[in-house]
């Protein structure tokens, strides 16, 4: 089906400009994807947005979104993690509505639709406080599994030969006993596993596209289980990097694209180093007490710098990675290293992280190198870095460079050719996130936005910090960190509404090594500007 267009409606109460034609307004919702497969996860920027009366927009202007699904909390109830689900204060919280959000210029929604066609007109209103306002209005397209998949184009899989179940197997759905091999993976096909069984590990190669991948039978039974599940993987799936030749023979612009896992239990999901719209949805991956698991990793990120056969300028940049409703725990076995880790230039865009939930590894629970348009909103990251190699972080973004130039849409750059020439990162959110727990150890800062180390020249630029809560005092872990938050590069907020375990909470890291024209120092305590209301 094809893409449907934005529909835009919008209404200023003043028309502003001056000389250099910077004029208020929002420009232009970028949104990651506008027609899609339930669940859909669909992230939303006004990074576009201008105004000649503030320095930065992006975390200046009053933002009230609202997802047009009204009936959102009604039916997948509210957000089960985040600072406002734990509260403030410390005590039981309430939790935060699904149905909208607000100061945040990043947003993320998870649509669902039972039936046929489902259509959904999400709308954003911003306000800059001197009166101006401004609404965009963006439809949002939604099919149905059942009417994406009919018939053969679904297929069952049971080595117990078992089609029933309070949900079976659909009518007319084809069956199979074992998951496909590399290569016989189908596009524009959904696959569904019956509950209560244990599969092997599975890798669905570049070139596919439109593949989903669920479950069927009893739901009180375990979801069904893969091992290892690789997504973009060269035609054997024997690693993550094709050759020039490889990629001449893709008809998948991206190399893969709009996969989706959801209601599934698996240990480890690799991703090879281009995608476009990966949906990791409803995922059991707790492996704290097996003996291993508990990683989600982009793979291969920058193997076009050190690979002769591969080209990087015939790589796109991945866009749209999506992370939703999942448990991610790390087996205390076998301790991964990250629980995500999306390493070594792997430059994506649209990266989203919501109601999940992260614990236990060697380092950090969640580490992003390049990237642009990141949010981590509505999820708990717990910290528990058990292993030797000292304090880490819960959330740490790093970029790869300093040249201000915006990755998305664009292809990969030889990460070899020093700080100057790479990306760097741009428009990075941390939203009402639970940082904790008590019992949690060897935390360092909880949120960075910073370089890799104090040597290298590299800039993040527009990112805010906003109502998270740090809860780490207390409890019998390692107690609070030095910080809780540390910022270097451009444009880096955080807002006053945070609540942090130490005094020192959200700090600028000073210039050190990065470029000394266009550094800025963090705003450590910005007033969050007042919430607009609803754009309709």
């Amino acid at each position: 089906f094809s893409l449907m267009s934005a529909v835009f409606l919008i209404h200023c109460t003043s028309d502003i400009s001056i000389d250099n034609e910077v004029v208020f307004g929002i420009n232009g919702v970028r949104v990651s994807q506008k027609s899609c497969v339930s669940p859909c996860n669909v992230m939303f920027s006004i990074d576009r947005a201008t105004d000649p009366l503030l320095s930065n927009p992006f975390t200046q202007l009053g933002v009230f979104w609202d997802y047009g699904d009204e009936n959102a909390d009604e039916n997948y109830e509210t957000f089960e993690h985040g600072a406002q689900f734990f509260n403030v204060g410390k005590i039981p919280g309430l939790g935060s509505s699904r149905e909208f959000d607000t100061n945040t210029p990043i947003a993320m929604h998870t649509y669902h639709c039972n039936t046929g066609v489902c259509t959904f007109e999400a709308g954003v209103a911003v306000e800059n406080g001197y009166g101006d306002r401004e609404v965009e209005k963006i439809q949002i397209t939604v099919q149905a599994q059942s009417h994406a998949f009919p018939g053969a184009q679904t297929i069952c899989i049971s080595q117990a030969n078992l089609w029933g179940g309070t949900v079976p197997c659909p009518a007319g759905a084809l069956h199979q006993n074992s998951l496909p091999s590399p290569n016989a993976w189908q596009s524009n096909t959904r696959y569904l596993l019956r509950r209560g069984e244990v599969f092997s590990s599975a890798c669905i190669p570049y070139n596919r596209k439109n593949i989903i991948i669920s479950s069927f039978g009893n739901p009180l039974t375990t979801k069904p289980e893969v091992g290892t599940f690789s997504i973009g993987h060269d035609g054997s799936c024997g690693d993550t990097i094709p050759t020039n030749g490889t990629i001449s023979t893709y008809t998948v612009p991206h190399w893969i694209e709009q996969i989706t896992l959801t209601d599934l239990r698996t240990s480890h999901i690799d991703i090879g180093m281009s995608f476009k719209n990966i949906t990791l949805d409803e995922l059991d991956m707790d492996y704290e007490d097996e003996p291993t698991g508990g990683e989600i990793r982009v793979v291969s990120g920058d193997a076009c710098s050190n690979s002769p056969t591969l080209t990087c300028t015939r790589i796109p940049t991945p866009q749209g990675l999506y992370i939703s409703g999942t448990q991610v725990i790390g087996s205390r076995n076998d301790l991964p290293g990250l629980n995500v880790s999306l390493l070594n230039s792997t430059c994506v865009s649209f990266f989203g992280v919501i109601d999940s939930l992260f614990e236990i590894a060697v380092e950090h629970n969640i580490r992003v190198e390049c990237g642009s348009r990141i949010l981590a909103i509505h999820s708990d990251i717990n910290g528990n870095h058990l292993g030797d190699n000292g304090d880490k972080h819960a959330l740490t973004i790093r970029p790869d460079g300093y040249l201000n130039f915006d990755m998305i849409d664009r292809p990969k750059i030889d990460s070899s050719v020093g700080e100057a020439n790479f990306y760097d990162n741009r428009y990075l959110v941390a939203k009402k996130l639970y940082l904790g727990t008590p019992e949690s150890l060897n935390n360092s800062a909880r949120i960075t936005f910073t370089a890799s180390n104090s040597g290298l020249p590299e800039v993040s630029r527009y990112g805010l910090i906003s109502g998270n809560v740090a809860d780490l005092e207390g409890g019998t872990g390692s107690g609070p960190s030095f910080r809780d938050v540390g910022l270097q590069g451009v444009g880096l907020v955080c807002y006053s509404d945070n609540q942090w375990s130490d005094n020192d909470g959200c700090s600028d890291q000073g210039q050190d090594a990065l470029p000394a024209v266009g550094y800025q120092p963090a705003e450590t305590q910005q007033k969050p500007p007042s919430i607009p209301d609803p754009p309709f």
